[in-house]
């Protein structure tokens, strides 16, 4: 797969672009109130058994714990080393109120009996997977799910991206050059039909939400230190794809701190994203 050189939202020793830890903080911090919104609308109880699939460096087994509580316990997997050794770190100074078991582990092929969990959580890792990739990892989730357990897949959509004052059709170039060569893009501008992807998997009472998510100038640290890793991102990308002159240009000019067109000097600066959620529950039967 391939990646943008030199940012900080470089790849973890997966492979995965925008999978690096400072990435990974950035955009949760960004985001923070509405992910945790979300995470918290799924119906987690208090004692449950929860599986977190990709968990990267933990943010979300921090929400979980605390809302599953003393008695719960959390599955916590990731494909990253470097991310499973910080959980046992954390986990191993009782940073956690709960028992969290960190493995490395690749999703597809989870090493936990059947019928382990009471739920499932997934976030930001469908987009990695093509659609054979992702019908393996589903068929996974639901045979460590107990009967009547809960499935909840949250994942980017790209097609709601939007940074004021970038040009919309300068961004969609990019996104479209790197959707040719890149897995992780299709997933995140497909993200919507997820919801189908679930229900084929012999889930019911699937359901979808999506969350968007707005920052605008002044921001926040977190959110200024996020939009300003996310365009360097962007415009490292757009140097190796085959976009106009003007667009490579245009990128360019945006991270400069001593350009008039840097983007944090825009005092109409506005971001927009969303999030899309796809709740499932594994049938009784």
């Amino acid at each position: 797969m391939g990646r943008a050189p030199g940012t900080q939202f470089s790849a973890t020793s997966t492979g995965h672009a925008m999978s690096s830890a400072s990435w990974i903080d950035a955009h949760y911090r960004a985001c923070q109130t509405e992910y945790e919104a979300m995470i918290r609308s799924v119906g987690l109880q208090r004692g449950w058994h929860v599986l977190d699939a990709g968990c990267g460096t933990g943010q979300f087994v921090d929400v979980i714990a605390d809302i599953i509580g003393e008695r719960g316990m959390i599955g916590a997997v990731d494909i990253a080393p470097e991310n499973v050794a910080m959980l046992h770190a954390r986990s191993a100074s009782h940073q956690f109120v709960c028992r969290v078991d960190a493995r490395v582990a690749d999703i597809k092929e989870l090493p936990f009996p059947d019928r382990t969990f009471d739920a499932v959580w997934n976030a930001n890792v469908a987009q990695y997977l093509d659609e054979s990739e992702l019908a393996a990892t589903l068929g996974e989730f639901r045979r460590v799910l107990k009967r009547g357990g809960v499935l909840a897949l949250k994942d980017g959509d790209l097609t709601a991206l939007q940074i004021f004052p970038i040009p919309p059709t300068v961004l969609w170039r990019l996104l479209e050059a790197w959707a040719h060569r890149d897995q992780q893009v299709r997933g995140l501008l497909g993200s919507l039909a997820l919801v189908d992807r679930v229900r084929r998997a012999d889930f019911a009472q699937v359901r979808r939400s999506v969350t968007f998510i707005e920052r605008s100038a002044p921001l926040r640290p977190a959110e200024a230190q996020f939009v300003t890793g996310l365009v360097e991102f962007f415009a490292a990308l757009a140097a190796e794809l085959h976009l106009p002159r003007t667009d490579v240009e245009y990128w360019r000019s945006i991270i400069n701190p001593l350009s008039p067109k840097y983007i944090l000097r825009e005092t109409d600066l506005y971001l927009r994203e969303a999030a899309v959620l796809v709740i499932g529950q594994k049938s009784p039967g």
